[in-house]
């Protein structure tokens, strides 16, 4: 109980107070408001936060039905009891605006819906599933998410195409920054994109195959006329199912071979970024690995802002552990008094920081 009290009294900290916080725990005797999600979206506000306690089972599938932000404890967090928040497929209803999302590990797709506005997705794992866009959306923002799905370095990892209707129609302004993709990025035909200081590790960066599926529909989706810039393409080749994108300050480097040379200014073709720690012959994502760049990297400040290049660069506040920027969290718990008279307290030690930043 009083590891869970702390935690909210920090948390409520860290957001603002005219919101209400509904907090959701699944865990037997937990103090949480709701032991589901759904119902905890029933309840809210225009606004509210609903914060998801970490917890040893998972919470399942839920659709996202106000405009609310939903916070997990992040991914990988480093804490005494490191319980993660793990979902299932999320949904979205039609035309939300103002909604993010932070710290939550996905086992499905998060399926979005039309009219999505002013949306933001940060600090997710998804083990498996898909972030599927959708038609007329406005200011779409994916950071620092690592999408653990491959299928041999060909599965779509964010995906704006309908392969029976062809492009999602009437969207604009989408932003993906900071990630780290297995697969790849599909089907994107969406004025002011910008995809930046993202590593990708799979086989193709980019994909847009000719569909055919049971309805008869054929058609072919490219990323189109997107920017690219300050990301690191190891093993994967990101000159493919690319029309009219400008490429500038990226990194390519093939271990067995080489890729076609970058159109655009400033590219590294062909180099090693010099990860501190990652395989030679390249790998899909792990959290062994460091993706930081060595000390020598020619990556080192080289990106359009003077950052470097890759997921530690640009502006975006990056986090290995998931877990919400700035956000206090609750890193060690004991009791230091082990034999409590009736009527006595109960003497707690307690370690909080702020959310790491590396």
């Amino acid at each position: 109980m009083n590891r869970i009290t702390l935690s909210i009294v920090f948390f409520v900290v860290a957001i603002q107070v005219n919101a209400t916080i509904l907090l959701v725990n699944n865990t037997t005797n937990s103090p949480g408001d709701y032991s589901n999600i759904d119902t905890a979206m029933a309840a809210a506000n225009i606004g509210d936060t609903i914060y998801i306690s970490g917890s040893p089972y998972g919470y399942g599938n839920f659709t996202i039905s106000k405009s609310v932000t939903i916070i997990g404890t992040g991914v990988n967090p480093q804490k005494q009891i490191p319980y993660t928040t793990s979902v299932g497929q999320i949904v979205m209803a039609y035309n939300l605006s103002n909604v993010k999302v932070s710290g939550l590990i996905i086992g499905g797709s998060f399926l979005m819906s039309p009219g999505t506005n002013n949306f933001d997705i940060e600090y997710c794992y998804f083990t498996s599933g898909v972030l599927q866009l959708n038609s007329n959306c406005t200011n779409l923002k994916v950071s620092n998410c690592i999408f653990q799905s491959n299928n041999n370095g060909n599965a779509r990892n964010i995906d704006g195409f309908d392969p029976c209707g062809g492009y999602y129609g009437s969207c604009v302004n989408l932003l993906i920054q900071n990630c780290i993709f297995n697969g790849n990025v599909s089907g994107l035909n969406i004025p002011g994109t910008v995809i930046q200081n993202n590593i990708f590790l799979g086989i193709l960066a980019f994909n847009g195959v000719n569909v055919i599926n049971n309805g008869g529909c054929y058609t072919t989706s490219y990323v189109i006329n997107v920017t690219i810039q300050n990301n690191i393409f190891y093993r994967a080749d990101p000159t493919q199912f690319a029309s009219g994108c400008t490429f500038n300050h990226n990194i390519t480097y093939n271990p067995s071979g080489t890729f076609a040379i970058l159109s655009g200014t400033g590219n590294l073709d062909n180099t090693n970024p010099q990860f501190v720690n990652f395989p030679a012959g390249g790998d899909y994502f792990n959290w062994t690995h460091n993706y930081a760049l060595q000390a020598a990297s020619p990556g080192n400040n080289a990106s359009t802002d003077g950052t470097d290049i890759g997921m530690f660069g640009g502006t975006f506040p990056i986090t290995t552990t998931g877990e919400t920027y700035n956000m206090p969290v609750i890193r060690q718990m004991n009791v230091t008094n082990t034999n409590v008279p009736q009527n006595g307290n109960v003497n707690v030690k307690v370690r909080s920081t702020k959310s790491r930043t590396n």
